[in-house]
């Protein structure tokens, strides 16, 4: 697997979270794929640091070319994400619908009990595909996080790294998820 291309730059860079200005949790959020995007900020710090040691941009602009089919930084992060994704779903077992039902049976909301069934939990789910935690945690819980209002359609970056991973029953899923909400609404 190619390596994200922030911490390829990075890690060229020996720079910490701290060198850059940003938190480690940042740090790690970025480097497991689970920003959706890099911010001008993000980038931004990263390229002070590299203009700060003296490296040519040209030579990793060259880089990233070579790798990801672009010299941006950002699109870059957005391509590795993609083949990150589709590469995880390559190797994934992923379980029958049948399963994830039984489990929906006896309380757990479907999404939740699919993350589980293929990472061991939703935190890794989402470090393994590609998805921002809250993002899908809010969605298993049935809230959107703007005022508590319910999620009537599924998240579309979640929709987005299961599809790069070519899992093909997204739908079935998706609507198993919904009957349980509604199931579950006001309890």
């Amino acid at each position: 697997m190619i390596e994200n291309p922030y911490r390829m730059i990075r890690r060229r860079l020996r720079v910490g979270g701290r060198g850059l200005g940003l938190a480690s949790s940042t740090i790690s959020r970025i480097e497991s794929g689970q920003y959706e995007e890099l911010s001008d900020g993000m980038v931004g710090a990263l390229y002070l640091a590299v203009a700060d040691a003296g490296v040519d941009t040209e030579v990793l602009a060259a880089e990233l070319e070579a790798a990801f089919g672009t010299p941006y930084l950002a699109e870059a992060y957005l391509r590795w994400r993609r083949m990150k994704r589709k590469s995880e779903g390559d190797t994934t077992h992923w379980p029958r619908l049948s399963e994830i039902e039984m489990l929906a049976k006896y309380g757990q909301a479907p999404v939740g009990a699919f993350a589980r069934a293929v990472s061991g939990s939703v935190e890794k789910f989402c470090a393994q595909f590609c998805i921002q935690a809250p993002t899908l945690t809010r969605y298993i819980e049935g809230r959107s996080g703007e005022k508590e209002l319910p999620y009537f359609e599924p998240p579309a970056s979640v929709r987005e790294a299961l599809t790069d991973a070519g899992y093909d029953h997204l739908d079935e899923l998706f609507e198993m998820q919904r009957m349980w909400r509604d199931a579950h609404e006001g309890r």
